[in-house]
């Protein structure tokens, strides 16, 4: 069992563990819908939040995000998932997926990450299609097998992906609705940078739960084709999500299963798509936060961009100096 840190009391952490419990969300017959409210706000961000809510959709998939989470959501939705979307990935074994979620989700709210955490379903639902863009913000990447080659049918795969949103904050924002509340105050709140959790954060997230994953001897899965390994870590791995402009060079490269799926993102999002596993790990080519070290959006300038900028920054100061001196 994982150990509760010092602010978190035995009794709050009993209550908590009880919350995320994957055995009692997936044996509920109908679907949930539970709040959980902190009894002291948790560390790790500038402003506190103290309520998570826990929800299993239609199609299986279960959602445990913050009120900014959700916010945070919806707001990338309005602008057309037009912005970087960074998520760390965590893969483990089919067998052990419940607890993997339980670990995680309890780490989650103790640790006190601000946004979202999804495991996705595909599973067979009265009325629904798994692979309708509509149900889903994004799908699983595709699994590379044991043989190297891509495993496109989510049924055959043998691993399970867990997603954490990095909430970073963008003025794209600016032209959607930014308000959120929790459900036990009036209080209106805004997206803003204030709640952004620093790369240093998130590495040490990821080190103790992969210390936690490991104690319970959770095996860790396959990789996704694309992704980033995230630093040394035996499960986690790191994808941006933001939508991209396909070239048709790299449509043209699509398996008949990737097009599919493709063209159900372009036609819903009029002309962006998620980043096909073609296009790497940073299909829209935004800075890697967790190669600067820095959780900004650099303006959506592409690195070249942002690297012609910073050095011309540094031309002017020490041209600046130079005469000063």
């Amino acid at each position: 069992m994982v150990a509760a840190p010092a602010a978190v009391s035995s009794a709050e952490a009993a209550r908590i563990r009880a919350f995320v419990s994957y055995d009692r969300t997936r044996n509920s017959d109908e679907l949930p819908k539970r709040t959980f409210c902190l009894e002291t706000p948790p560390a790790g961000a500038t402003r506190r939040l103290r309520e998570y809510q826990l929800e299993r959709l239609s199609d299986g998939s279960l959602q445990l995000r913050t009120a900014l989470g959700r916010a945070y959501r919806q707001a990338r939705a309005l602008r057309r998932h037009a912005c970087q979307d960074w998520k760390l990935y965590f893969s483990v074994h089919a067998e052990d997926i419940q607890l993997a979620w339980d670990t995680i989700a309890f780490l989650f709210i103790t640790r006190g990450c601000l946004s979202g955490l999804e495991l996705p379903m595909f599973e067979e639902s009265k009325g629904s299609d798994k692979n309708s863009p509509e149900l889903h913000e994004s799908h699983l990447p595709v699994l590379e097998d044991s043989k190297g080659s891509d495993n496109s049918s989510p049924e055959l795969q043998e691993d399970c992906i867990l997603a954490v949103d990095v909430y970073c904050y963008t003025d794209r924002f600016q032209l959607s609705d930014q308000t959120f509340r929790e459900s036990h105050s009036s209080k209106t709140l805004l997206l803003s940078k204030d709640y952004e959790q620093s790369v240093d954060f998130w590495r040490s997230w990821v080190e103790e739960v992969d210390e936690a994953l490991g104690a319970a001897n959770v095996r860790a899965g396959r990789a996704a084709v694309a992704n980033r390994q995230f630093d040394q870590s035996m499960y986690c791995s790191l994808r941006n999500e933001g939508f991209v402009d396909l070239p048709k060079k790299i449509y043209d490269k699509l398996s008949k299963e990737e097009r599919r799926l493709t063209d159900k993102f372009l036609k819903k999002w009029k002309g962006k798509t998620y980043p096909p596993n073609a296009m790497g790990y940073n299909g829209r080519g935004d800075v890697d936060p967790f190669l600067t070290g820095t959780i900004c959006d650099f303006w959506g300038l592409p690195p070249l961009a942002v690297g012609f900028l910073a050095l011309a920054a540094v031309s002017i100061i020490n041209f600046t100096v130079y005469f000063i001196l």
